[in-house]
């Protein structure tokens, strides 16, 4: 089977992926673990899956790396005894250039890393924006990502001024499908609920189902 993303083809053979233009001409040869479209023409490239469950040793360590849709190597770093893991923040610049073939990442991207099975956030030459406490780290939408930390507890995390804030009560599926649009998140506390980056929920209306919303409206 083939997975289509990015502009480009992942073709399967026997567990180990490629990368193919439309075209079909080759870009990676069918060797690698996993390759993720990560979004604005990168992909995410994993030579070794670590094992499951166990921490991660230097044996697994430095075995992701990110390349574009040309195949070109992209220079990026994670702090020591990390693993690369995705990238959650393109940068101001890269927001509406995901039809481009960019040769690096911007200035103010941010990747988010794993060590010891918890994951941060760091910028692109591995400096550490949040430190590797989290369980969960969202996508990036409208400048926000959602974290859960390994308490379960949630917040708010802004890509611009690089504040947390905490939100109040729990997330029936712990956060995992939280995301902003039009300044709103839907929080599922025993019932969903529409939430602001903030904490606040200025919809008092009690819902049986809810979803993001689109164009003014939610279904």
């Amino acid at each position: 089977p083939a997975d289509q993303t990015g502009g480009a083809i992942i073709p399967n053979y026997k567990e180990r992926q490629g990368l193919t233009d439309l075209n079909g001409k080759p870009i990676l040869p069918a060797r690698y673990a996993s390759i993720t479209y990560a979004g604005n023409g990168f992909f995410i490239v994993r030579e070794k899956l670590p094992p499951i469950g166990r921490k991660n040793n230097s044996a697994d360590r430095d075995k992701t790396f990110i390349i574009n849709r040309d195949g070109t190597r992209i220079a990026a770093a994670v702090p020591p005894e990390s693993t690369l893991t995705n990238i959650r923040y393109f940068g101001k610049k890269a927001e509406n250039s995901h039809l481009a073939s960019p040769d690096s990442l911007q200035d103010d991207a941010m990747i988010v890393f794993s060590k010891d099975q918890n994951l941060g956030i760091c910028d692109k030459r591995g400096h550490v924006i949040l430190p590797a406490s989290y369980g969960w780290i969202g996508i990036e939408s409208e400048g926000k990502i959602v974290l859960r930390d390994k308490e379960g507890n949630l917040s708010v995390f802004d890509v611009g001024n690089k504040k947390i804030t905490p939100l109040l009560g729990k997330d029936k599926e712990s956060g995992a499908r939280m995301h902003f649009t039009e300044g709103l998140a839907v929080i599922n506390n025993h019932g969903p609920k529409f939430i602001t980056p903030t904490g606040e929920t200025p919809i008092k209306i009690k819902f049986s189902q809810a979803g993001n919303f689109v164009n003014g409206r939610s279904l």
